[in-house]
């Protein structure tokens, strides 16, 4: 892949078109991401693939295929970066199991940048963690698979009640995504939402699409920092809100988070939530899951850091730290 990479960099035609890539894009250091998606896209529609060998043969004929496309391969690179990838969900899930404990209510699901939605529905995919069992929807057709290593559950800690399967699934009551950018559920793009997915990952991606399809989600179009509040009000007393996001924040100004931090607050001030992150942060590399109990009308905000990703590929490891 690097050898492809360099050559794409080495050819002034190709440069000429990766050139144009949007401004925000650039901006987010994202440039690489969409150029391989908007590849692969094209290769989809048009009967081409992306090198699998590093011959310059392979490479020509490539090139040749993508410059025959090029007013297409320019407007693909204008669109929004979003990655909608459901094996997130084997730490989400693990969190969202953390904050069905905390109350006997059921959960309201609100994802900030949903992007399809596949995360909002984390409860009806299966989960396989190595070593520990199976958990969630057990026939669901799409399954899971990471190793979850229960670090506080060794040592003085091994006594304290740490990371278990539920007896129960938990209950989920709405499910809403404040999407600045909306998918829109057609052919054209599904296949480009698909593009950003490796080939040992379509498939997984297919079997998550499918439930999607068949799950029933508001996704509301706008500002997440100005829809949040509005959209939180509205979910019945009798539902818990649990708001979250992955890699979400760091694509927005710092103007924009902050804005998001206040009207986070203020929704908490009037009812129960609680918020989950999944998240890389500057201090350390691999994301973190942190789960916060905020019921600020009472006085009450507790963080829960529950773990970190100490690996990603083959196979996700999940280090589980929290014990309570």
């Amino acid at each position: 892949m690097e050898t492809l990479r360099q050559r794409i960099a080495d050819d002034k035609d190709l440069m000429r078109v990766i050139a144009n890539t949007s401004p925000e894009n650039v901006a987010l250091d994202q440039t690489c991401r969409i150029l391989f998606a908007a590849m692969d896209y094209l290769g989809e529609k048009h009967g081409f693939e992306i090198p699998a060998d590093e011959t310059w043969t392979s490479f020509r004929r490539f090139r040749k295929s993508l410059l025959e496309h090029d007013n297409e391969l320019l407007e693909l690179l204008q669109r929004p970066v979003q990655v909608n990838d459901p094996l997130r969900c084997v730490a989400l899930y693990a969190g969202l199991l953390f904050a069905a404990a905390q109350t006997s209510l059921p959960l309201a699901l609100v994802e900030v940048g949903p992007s399809l939605g596949l995360n909002l529905c984390m409860d009806r995919y299966c989960y396989e963690y190595l070593n520990l069992g199976k958990t969630g929807q057990l026939d669901s057709r799409c399954l899971l698979i990471a190793e979850l290593d229960n670090l506080a559950a060794r040592g003085r800690l091994r006594k304290r009640q740490t990371f278990q399967f539920p007896d129960k699934p938990p209950v989920i009551g709405e499910r809403i995504g404040l999407e600045l950018h909306p998918v829109r559920m057609n052919d054209n793009n599904l296949a480009w939402m698909r593009s950003f997915h490796f080939r040992h990952s379509k498939s997984r991606f297919d079997e998550a699409l499918a439930i999607r399809l068949t799950t029933s989600i508001r996704i509301v179009e706008g500002n997440a920092a100005e829809t949040l509040q509005r959209e939180v009000s509205h979910i019945p007393a009798d539902q818990v809100p649990l708001v979250f996001h992955t890699a979400v924040a760091y694509q927005m100004p710092e103007s924009v988070r902050e804005q998001f931090s206040r009207n986070l607050a203020t929704a908490a001030r009037g009812r129960r939530l609680i918020y989950m992150t999944w998240a890389e942060e500057t201090a350390r590399r691999g994301a973190i899951l942190q789960v916060t109990d905020l019921n600020l009308a009472e006085g009450h905000a507790q963080r829960n850091l529950l773990a970190f990703a100490s690996r990603w590929e083959p196979v996700p490891k999940i280090d589980w730290v929290h014990a309570l």
